[in-house]
């Protein structure tokens, strides 16, 4: 495999880290906003995510041509991420609707942050707000 493929796919798997870890991240705030304490969902949302991932993820590296042209690689990576950022998008979206009527309302907590302890609210629609958020400046950062 060319160089430039091993690297490519390199910053793919890291790509779908960073989407790993926004999943995982809203699964922790939803379970803090029912009242949990968020470790076990971030955890149990990151296995999930790798595992939607990891056929689709295979699939895709047999598609690797080591001779394509510069475009077709750039074709065969932004199909990989459409996929990608879809299946996490929807494993977001089953995690709210799973979340419950608790989540919706949601609640607030105190937590430590920079050695200070803050109030911070957690709900599923401000979980999923950052979710998203979260999902689009991945997609920026080019990870």
């Amino acid at each position: 495999m060319e160089k430039i493929w091993q690297s490519e796919v390199k910053y793919q798997v890291e790509y779908s880290a960073h989407l790993a870890n926004a999943v995982g991240q809203l699964a922790s705030s939803l379970d803090k906003a029912r009242g949990g304490d968020g470790g076990v969902a971030r955890e149990q949302a990151k296995e999930q995510a790798y595992y939607r991932l990891d056929m689709p993820f295979r699939q895709w590296l047999l598609q690797v041509e080591p001779k394509q042209t510069q475009e077709d690689r750039k074709e065969n990576v932004r199909k990989w991420r459409e996929t990608a950022r879809r299946l996490i998008l929807n494993l977001g979206n089953e995690l709210v609707r799973q979340a419950g009527v608790e989540a919706v309302i949601g609640r607030s907590r105190n937590e430590k942050v920079k050695n200070k302890l803050t109030e911070r609210h957690y709900s599923a629609p401000e979980a999923f707000n950052y979710f998203l958020f979260s999902l689009k400046n991945i997609e920026r950062a080019g990870k």
